[in-house]
């Protein structure tokens, strides 16, 4: 999962730093490859591999101690991610001995960007993003935060424009390797 987040952040970033090389403070220039990650946090992380897991189990139900086992995750935390996934519309969960979880919508219908924006705390990336709390001395001659404003705009563009159904489409070997023989 993360390796996938890595790929599309380096081709937002791409996208980005083709149009128009940074210039650092020491007069070098930043091309593609000082490009490296950007990270969500793990509550997001968790949340897309629910619904990952899930999109790949079909109508099938699964439960939170499977998914927590599979991915070798604390239920706990899964619990609370569950929980919003369904308060969301993102899944169904069913109670009761023979209940489980599943997604509440098709693959094709659950956008990576929407999900992103939705459980990602603090998408500013750097604090001068916040003028509430804003401390930056240079933050109104600086031209840093329109540069780095642009490459999260094209990273969220980037999630944008992938659904589950294209992130199941596009790991061919993943359903062997969460599902097995399933």
């Amino acid at each position: 999962m993360d390796i996938l987040f890595i790929h599309v952040f380096q081709a937002a970033a791409r996208r980005f730093l083709s149009r128009r090389p940074i210039r650092t403070a020491l007069g070098s220039t930043l091309y593609r490859t000082g490009v490296k990650t950007m990270r969500l946090t793990t509550y997001t992380d968790y949340a897309l591999r629910v619904l990952i897991y899930l999109g790949l189990k079909g109508d099938k139900l699964a439960t939170i101690r499977e998914i927590a086992e599979r991915f070798q995750i604390s239920k706990n935390h899964l619990m609370k991610i569950v929980h919003n996934l369904g308060k969301d519309g993102y899944i169904e969960t069913i109670r009761g001995r023979h209940g489980g979880l599943r997604l509440a919508r098709p693959p094709k219908a659950i956008n990576i960007g929407e999900i992103t924006r939705r459980y990602e705390e603090d998408l500013r990336i750097v604090e001068c993003f916040d003028r509430k709390s804003n401390t930056c001395l240079i933050a109104g001659s600086c031209g840093l935060a329109s540069h780095l404003d642009e490459a999260l705009k094209a990273f969220l563009s980037v999630l944008d424009a992938k659904t589950l159904a294209d992130i199941l489409k596009g790991s061919p070997g993943l359903r062997q390797q969460l599902l097995g023989a399933n």
